[in-house]
């Protein structure tokens, strides 16, 4: 049993209770057993504790990741000639993940009852046409399988902006309906 996670959630809903504050940004990574129905009602507990509290939140799609180390597939390419033929030289793969897809769908319901939960998906501008590259446009995107590069990070923040701004709820911390 891995009980450092269920901790670590109690203490941050707990200092949230707290600090009541305006915005609250989270998200999760799917790699844990739990079916997607249990997925949904873990996560509905946990968005409720969070949206009891504060005005907004925004959930975060889990972001996509790569089958590999991305800096160790551009590292085997690195040096050589560009006419050498090469198998996977741009180090890209279909982001198609049917646990991911089930998990997020499951958020999705897990956010529905809420009026002041906005689910967001940045999966368009991590891996564009459904395709994650190691690298793009000469920045590299993961630094390892799972985890973006925080220059790339960096680089979505004007599109994260927007896409908050266009999903900002129109209404004030005394009108959030939030579920009991």
């Amino acid at each position: 049993i891995y009980s450092e996670c269920t901790t670590w959630r109690a203490a941050v809903l707990d200092d949230l209770a707290k600090i009541k504050p305006d915005v609250v940004v989270m998200s999760s990574f799917p790699n844990s057993t739990l079916t997607p129905e249990q997925w949904m009602g873990g996560s509905q507990r946990v968005i409720q504790s969070i949206a009891a509290v504060t005005t907004r939140v925004y959930v975060l799609r889990a972001t996509p990741h790569l089958p590999m180390d991305g800096p160790d597939c551009l590292a085997q390419y690195l040096g050589r000639p560009h006419w050498l033929p090469g198998v996977n030289r741009d180090c890209s793969f279909a982001s198609q993940d049917d646990r991911a897809d089930a998990i997020y769908l499951s958020i999705q319901n897990a956010a529905k009852p809420f009026g002041n939960v906005q689910v967001v998906d940045m999966s368009d501008q991590i891996c564009p046409g459904g395709i994650c590259k190691a690298e793009r446009n000469g920045t590299i995107v993961f630094r390892d399988s799972l985890h973006m590069t925080a220059t790339f990070a960096a680089s979505l923040a004007p599109v994260l902006g927007d896409r908050l701004q266009v999903n900002r709820m129109p209404f004030s911390s005394t009108q959030a309906k939030v579920p009991r």
